[in-house]
């Protein structure tokens, strides 16, 4: 299954009915990222009821793994988010502030939030 999803794209319409694509991140380890250790009470379940279980990172959570890296990609990717209606400012500097306390250098982390 890893191999099939490295090496390809997945497109398919989300419960909004839009054009979305699931792409896989080997490299991505939330030991690493600034996440809100909460993150998994709000995964979407992409498939659920089968041997396989997918989820996706919800669209707050992925805006706030991006804040410790902040590259203007990374800033694009969050404005992108909430262009999109991911999230609210009010979940995301909740949600940032909670994965604060978790991260490495909590510092930058409040530094990039603002």
């Amino acid at each position: 299954m890893f191999l099939f999803l490295e090496n390809n794209d997945i497109e398919y319409l989300d419960h909004n009915n839009l054009e979305t694509n699931l792409e896989f991140d080997s490299g991505f380890n939330t030991s690493l990222a600034s996440i809100d250790p909460d993150y998994r009470e709000r995964v979407i379940p992409l498939t659920a009821e089968s041997i396989v279980e997918v989820y996706l990172v919800s669209g707050v959570d992925l805006a706030v793994s991006k804040l410790a890296r902040l590259s203007d990609r990374d800033i694009e990717d969050i404005q992108a988010l909430y262009a999109r209606n991911k999230f609210s400012l009010e979940q995301f500097k909740e949600i940032a502030n909670n994965a604060k306390d978790y991260y490495v250098t909590p510092e930058q982390l409040d530094s990039n939030i603002q």
